[in-house]
């Protein structure tokens, strides 16, 4: 009789185990289910019963870990990441989510070890430049630049051009990053952003004609960007082109109407062509934006014809 129970117990032992396996299997399916159609909420809470029923299963782990990474829940996606980094210590993906969510949320050491670990698993161009941009955060420029140069031995990808363009640039590179600006623009001809960091690298070397025609495509690609035309109005001043660079400060102020830079330098420009009028009139609507400027006027070389003129006097007063 002792003998019966023990075997009728384990027949209902048995059939019980292939239930819960099969309710496991039919919860997990359709929480992939509900990922596929972005149903996040709904997945999450299929793939917290699958957990329930089986702590030792990796991809339902790994599954709520996206599902709460994509609701922005990142604390609680870590807690369910290191949980299938416990029973699958090199799964890839979970390795870089998590170094993804600590940059994310700022923690840039313990992302970039999450990134090296990825990066003894398998080499990735992404990787590198995610790294190069965490050490352009942390100033480490010549490491930035490194790691986005081994990028780019990977995959010549226009977002580790910019982003090498921008290294070079802080440190003052300024012939690596106009290179680099310029190969960023060969991948993506239509972004405004590029060619307006190229404009003003060559800039600084003096390099103003070249500089304009490159303010020129920003502003086809943005028209409405004030800094753009103000800047390419700098340009026409440093090359003697006062027409051009009238023009240019008046959209830049048709742009941004408080822009007093530009209300400042239109001033000075109408000075330099001796347009009395224009000049005392910007010049009076560049000190009413700031009246810090009219320090400035006082010293500057281009009002030296107005300083005995009693309405220039009166505007810096």
């Amino acid at each position: 009789m002792i003998k019966w129970s023990l075997f009728f117990f384990m027949i209902c032992l048995n059939t019980f185990n292939i239930r819960a396996e099969q309710d496991f299997r039919e919860l997990y399916n359709d929480a992939i289910e509900k990922i596929n159609l972005k149903q996040y909420s709904e997945a999450e809470l299929l793939l917290r019963k699958v957990t329930d029923i089986n702590p030792n299963y990796f991809f339902a782990w790994y599954n709520l870990g996206m599902v709460l990474f994509e609701q922005k829940c990142f604390k609680e996606s870590v807690e369910a990441f290191e949980n299938a980094i416990k029973l699958d210590p090199k799964h890839y993906q979970t390795l870089f989510f998590l170094g993804k969510i600590y940059e994310i949320s700022g923690d840039y050491n313990k992302a970039m070890d999450y990134y090296f670990n990825c990066l003894s698993i398998m080499s990735n161009a992404e990787l590198f430049r995610r790294l190069a941009s965490i050490n352009v955060k942390l100033n480490n420029l010549t490491a930035a630049t490194s790691l986005y140069k081994r990028s780019l031995n990977l995959e010549d990808n226009f977002i580790a051009w910019f982003g090498l363009g921008n290294a070079q640039r802080l440190l003052k590179d300024n012939g690596g990053a106009i290179e680099s600006y310029k190969k960023a623009s060969l991948l993506k001809p239509d972004n405004w952003q590029i060619y307006m960091n190229l404009a003003l690298t060559l800039s600084m070397v003096s390099k103003y004609k070249e500089a304009i025609d490159y303010y020129r495509k920003v502003v086809e690609l943005n028209p409405d960007y004030p800094e753009a035309w103000y800047n390419m109005a700098n340009g026409y001043r440093c090359i003697d082109d006062y027409t051009n660079a009238l023009f240019a400060y008046h959209k830049a102020i048709e742009k941004r109407s408080n822009f007093k830079e530009a209300v400042y330098n239109l001033a000075c420009c109408y000075a330099f062509l001796k347009d009395r009028n224009n000049s005392l009139k910007w010049l009076k609507e560049a000190v009413s934006l700031d009246p810090s400027l009219k320090n400035k006027a006082r010293e500057d070389k281009d009002f030296v014809i107005f300083r005995r003129d009693p309405n220039f006097k009166k505007i810096i007063k």
